[in-house]
């Protein structure tokens, strides 16, 4: 276990190589029109999780009365028959109420569709929304920036606005859960954007509805909540903990969680073991693994790590040895708020609307 603690205070966010995509993506190139109306001007990526295209065009329509001028972003999704159609049909029904929602102040820190439409291919039929041009995302911020970390009032703005997103998200007609990022994204801030004045939730290409909750494997490894490692159902509470992990990174510039493999345990028991240690126990709660049966790969009935003994630390240990900053009772205050977000159980962890009026938020 000391091995583990040593990495919680070594580890620092490394570039991760792009997924070889695993849908058909649309044969779209520089020049061409669509629907005879968007004319495409360059790609700007390959969209989040390779399951989409992501390019820069302009309307031959001017919205006058919206004031966002001709140029527009088309988000082109996968024919995959499976994931892909199902959840770009999702994304759009979340982005209609998102539209139709009356909470306009919070209404901003997501991204708004101005149109959409279906594109056929020779790989099936494609969606095509048609977006806000946004800033860059804060992935790409965070990779400009290196090897300098965010001044603390900017990680503070962003952890904020972020917050309100999903408070919007989850508390509105909406009634969905935006999911920060599927299991191939590079890194969850890939999935939030600079607006013209605000931080925006830039991609709901797997929100799922509350109501129904998710199943499958989504979040950047190091960053996946804990429920989603042993395949119990998850909502709103595990964006919380993505959240509290990239609140982490931003202010530290290092990775919370960097599990390793041995010749005795996997990555899996290792970050496992990691969550449990952060927490300060060295055991899992047993009613959370009750839950679901993946739990007994990786636990005993005590809720005993199987592979190896976890010895207990704390968030604020780690900040202080990453986070030396003056005054000390902001660390705290810190500290406080991310163990209010990586709790173990998922009813345990404040919400966004709870944590926006935490201390460390203030003036913010």
């Amino acid at each position: 276990m000391l091995s583990s603690i040593r990495r919680f205070l070594t580890a620092r966010i490394l570039p991760e190589s792009f997924p070889t995509p695993q849908v058909l993506l649309h044969p779209a190139h520089e020049g061409d029109v669509l629907n005879q109306r968007y004319s495409i001007k360059r790609r700007l990526g390959a969209g989040f999780g390779t399951h989409s295209t992501i390019w820069l065009s302009k309307d031959s329509v001017t919205y006058t009365l919206l004031k966002t001028g001709n140029d527009v972003v088309l988000k082109i999704t996968g024919a995959d028959p499976m994931d892909a159609g199902k959840y770009s049909q999702l994304e759009v029904e979340f982005l209609h109420k998102v539209g139709q929602a009356r909470r306009s102040t919070e209404q901003r820190r997501v991204i708004r569709m101005l149109d959409n439409f279906s594109l056929d291919s020779p790989f099936g039929a494609h969606s095509c929304l048609v977006l806000d041009v946004l800033g860059i995302s804060l992935q790409e911020l965070t990779r400009r920036t290196m090897p300098n970390k965010f001044p603390i009032p900017m990680c503070k703005r962003i952890v904020k606005e972020v917050l309100l997103g999903l408070d919007f998200f989850t508390g509105n007609d909406t009634k969905g859960v935006p999911l920060l990022g599927d299991s191939e994204s590079p890194i969850d801030l890939s999935h939030v954007s600079l607006g013209p004045s605000s931080v925006v939730i830039s991609d709901l290409g797997i929100a799922s509805h509350i109501e129904d909750p998710f199943w499958g494997v989504i979040q950047p490894y190091a960053l996946r909540a804990p429920e989603v490692y042993l395949g119990i159902p998850y909502g709103p509470s595990a964006d919380i903990w993505n959240l509290g992990c990239l609140a982490f990174e931003l202010v530290t510039y290092c990775r919370l969680f960097y599990p390793e493999a041995t010749d005795r345990w996997l990555r899996d028991d290792d970050i496992l073991g990691l969550m449990v240690s952060v927490n300060g126990l060295t055991s899992f709660p047993v009613d959370v693994l009750a839950r679901r049966k993946f739990s007994s790969k990786y636990f005993d009935d005590s809720g005993n790590l199987l592979k190896y003994t976890v010895g207990p630390y704390s968030v604020e240990a780690m900040l202080e040895a990453r986070f030396p900053v003056q005054p000390e009772d902001d660390r705290q205050l810190l500290a406080d708020m991310l163990s209010r977000m990586l709790r173990l159980r998922l009813e345990d962890r404040e919400s966004a609307n709870e944590l926006l009026s935490h201390p460390w938020l203030r003036d913010f």
